[in-house]
């Protein structure tokens, strides 16, 4: 479960930061809608799940995967793409 929820935030990070660079450039890609469309219906699933599962570690990478989590869903809440 910890590996799920590490693959999960580390995917939506990942997404974020593609999305984030690819408004900033106001490129004009057609492609552009699938960014839209993993956020409206897939992303705002797994940044749920993820911060729970990643209570199943010991130590340091709970609290460090747990955190990147929250401030997931922060960054998640704080932009709009489209």
């Amino acid at each position: 479960m910890g590996l799920a929820s590490f693959t999960l935030i580390s995917a939506a990070w990942s997404y974020e930061l593609c999305a984030w660079i690819l408004s900033w450039s106001r490129m004009n890609w057609p492609g552009f809608q699938n960014f839209a469309w993993f956020a409206a219906h897939i992303e705002i699933y797994v940044t749920v799940v993820a911060p729970p599962l990643a209570l199943a570690l010991k130590g340091l990478p709970r609290l460090q995967l747990f955190t990147a989590g929250i401030l997931l869903n922060v960054l998640m809440g704080s932009f709009h793409y489209v």
